[in-house]
């Protein structure tokens, strides 16, 4: 069985360039944007968002760029570190996490990290949601107002906000 374990943050456009494009939401009244995925360490995963994000002329809109508050679900509070594990981000747990899952950090989330460490000391990359060139991009503005989607003139330019075609209110 699944259920909340955890939360990280991150951007969309990290959680696409980890785990792929995100599948269709199985309870679209709660969730609009949902990665389905299976660990070898830790069973399933699900990774979703939950209630609107920004409801705005009858569809809803997510920043590529922006951190989001992402739900993780899964068997235990493991399935939240591997996913924390995977974005280099840090988790947080709801109250009820502690009772279900281990203490510490799973040993094999230690290793990894200190492996991916060392590799990304060595090639200094950069931010997560910087672009090959290395920018990072510009925040949106957002005003309150709906947020606007820039004219695509660049096809290896992603947009700052995407529309998510899937689900509507």
């Amino acid at each position: 069985m699944s259920s909340l374990q955890g939360y990280v943050t991150a951007s969309y456009a990290a959680l696409v360039r980890e785990f792929g494009e995100p599948g269709a939401p199985q309870d679209p009244d709660k969730s609009h944007v949902e990665w389905h995925l299976v660990s070898p360490y830790v069973g399933t995963v699900t990774i979703y968002d939950y209630g609107p994000l920004h409801e705005c002329d009858e569809h809803w809109y997510i920043s590529l760029t922006e951190p989001v508050e992402w739900h993780v679900g899964g068997r235990d509070r493991a399935a939240t570190d591997w996913v924390a594990s995977r974005l280099w981000v840090d988790p947080h747990y709801p109250a009820h996490a502690g009772c279900c899952g281990p203490e510490r950090l799973p040993w094999w989330i230690e290793e990894r990290r200190e492996a991916e460490r060392e590799i990304a000391e060595d090639s200094k990359t950069g931010p997560a949601d910087a672009a090959p060139d290395g920018a990072v991009p510009d925040e949106p503005d957002n005003d309150g107002d709906c947020p606007s989607i820039p004219a695509q003139t660049d096809p290896t330019t992603a947009p700052e906000t995407a529309q998510i075609p899937l689900i509507g209110p």
